[in-house]
């Protein structure tokens, strides 16, 4: 779970919070201060999300040999369906 404003530009997540050192009363505080753009420098909407993306979705690849079966109605075994699971 990611917390944040993609309007802001800025969010967090508790596994950045620990990798930045970055804590709730800190976010509180520069929101309360109209800070947001240090919370935009610190703890970047983007970096947020591309660890979410790499932490909790599959390798492309290897997702593709399981996910072609729910995709593809045809004969795996064929040229095609070889060449769309890998």
């Amino acid at each position: 779970v990611a917390f944040g404003s993609a309007f802001k530009n800025w969010a967090i997540s508790i596994p950045y919070m620990k990798k930045t050192e970055t804590t709730l009363n800190d976010i509180i505080k520069y929101t309360e201060d109209d800070n947001e753009a240090e919370l935009k420098k610190n703890i970047p909407l983007s970096k947020v999300v591309l660890d979410m993306v790499i932490k909790h979705l599959p390798n492309p690849k290897e997702a593709q040999a399981y996910r072609i079966k729910r995709l593809w109605k045809g004969d795996y075994e064929s040229k095609s369906g070889k060449s769309m699971t890998n």
